[in-house]
């Protein structure tokens, strides 16, 4: 909640960007790092990973993205 209220976004995005069923903006990312007087890139590492394994989750993730924004764009056509 403190965090959420720091960078002016909702409770429920933050916990939604914890469990991993939302991928924060580019501006969120930064504003996050900001709060927590952290790089950017230091949110997507955990200690207890190997670099392979989050870098596969991200781009799963983003892989996940990529692909409802393009069915999006294809239904709306």
């Amino acid at each position: 909640m403190q965090l959420a209220e720091k960078i002016g976004c909702s409770p429920t995005l933050i916990g939604k960007i914890e469990i991993m069923k939302r991928f924060p903006s580019a501006d969120t990312l930064n504003r996050i790092a900001k709060a927590l007087k952290i790089e950017p890139a230091d949110l997507f590492s955990k200690n207890d990973e190997p670099d392979t394994i989050k870098t596969m989750k991200l781009q799963h993730e983003l892989k996940n993205i990529l692909k409802k924004k393009i069915l999006k764009a294809i239904d709306e056509l």
